[in-house]
């Protein structure tokens, strides 16, 4: 005898019941495991004595390091959601060591730190890869530090920085690039072999230094609002395009200046194009245009 539908009827909102059990279950184990990570002791990425007893941070999770703590990438891939510096009164530094690696998903935010004090993030032969940085010092003696020996930093979306204090520094030969937009102008400061790379999918404005390597790349114009120099390879990719406002590319006397695309390409300046200190001009089959 088959079971009537009132019988059905009757354990519809029994199994309904179940499955939000379930499904409550479900919500509570991911949030504990997308959790806060706060490290108030200084040590290792993969201690949990560093984090408060608890796990090492995942790509869910919020990560803050706290004034005066030193902070030691030593996995090979670390990752979070977020990185935060909390309010600096006492030096804190984060150090990727070795060839390690950090993924920040999201946003890497640097505070303006007490007088006299710094917040560091020091990469070495490894990686960061970060969704979007903001650094706030103003002053030189209120830092926020991220130097590159010869590995890499990536910032895959916005970077937004206060003016002096907020500092990119190379000690090696290692490769910065921005992939998105740029507002103010921290100070870059390169090492002979370092190259800084602005690859935006659109218009980027360009901070004006002096540069070993360049690579300006992704699509849209590069723009400087003065006078750059390069010492290096200046290697123009992709779509972009160059603009010069005020002034003229000048070059050290080893620099070449390099087109790595098959797509024709335009200098916009006002003043001219400075390239008798030249070493060499390659032109990979592309119509170069001077206006």
């Amino acid at each position: 005898m088959k079971p009537s539908a009132n019988k059905y009827a009757k354990l519809k909102p029994t199994l309904l019941f179940i499955v939000g059990i379930f499904v409550l279950l479900f919500l509570t184990v991911s949030n504990a495991n997308a959790a806060a990570r706060t490290a108030s002791v200084s040590g290792n990425w993969d201690a949990p004595a560093t984090w408060g007893g608890q796990a090492m941070p995942t790509s869910a999770d919020a990560v803050t390091i706290n004034s005066g703590i030193t902070v030691t990438v030593n996995v090979a891939s670390a990752a979070c959601n977020t990185l935060t510096f909390a309010a600096t009164t006492s030096s804190n530094l984060l150090t990727i060591s070795g060839t390690n690696s950090l993924a920040v998903t999201g946003l890497v935010f640097m505070p303006r730190p007490s007088n006299g004090a710094t917040c560091t993030i020091a990469v070495g032969q490894g990686s960061l890869t970060a969704g979007s940085l903001t650094m706030s010092a103003t002053t030189t003696t209120r830092n926020n530090i991220i130097s590159i020996s010869t590995g890499s930093v990536t910032i895959n979306g916005a970077t937004a920085t206060g003016t002096t204090g907020c500092q990119f520094n190379f000690t090696d030969a290692g490769t910065l690039d921005f992939k998105g937009t740029i507002t103010t102008s921290p100070t870059i400061t390169t090492f002979a072999g370092s190259t800084v790379i602005y690859s935006r999918a659109g218009v980027q404005t360009v901070k004006v230094t002096t540069y070993s390597n360049l690579t300006l790349s992704g699509s849209g114009a590069k723009t400087f609002a003065t006078t750059p120099t390069v010492n290096g390879v200046l290697s123009l990719e992709g779509t972009a395009t160059v603009v010069v406002t005020t002034g003229v590319v000048t070059y050290g006397a080893n620099a070449t200046l390099q087109y790595n695309t098959t797509t024709g390409r335009t200098f916009h300046l006002k003043n001219g194009l400075l390239l008798s200190q030249l070493q060499e001009v390659l032109l990979l089959e592309v119509l170069v245009q001077l206006q």
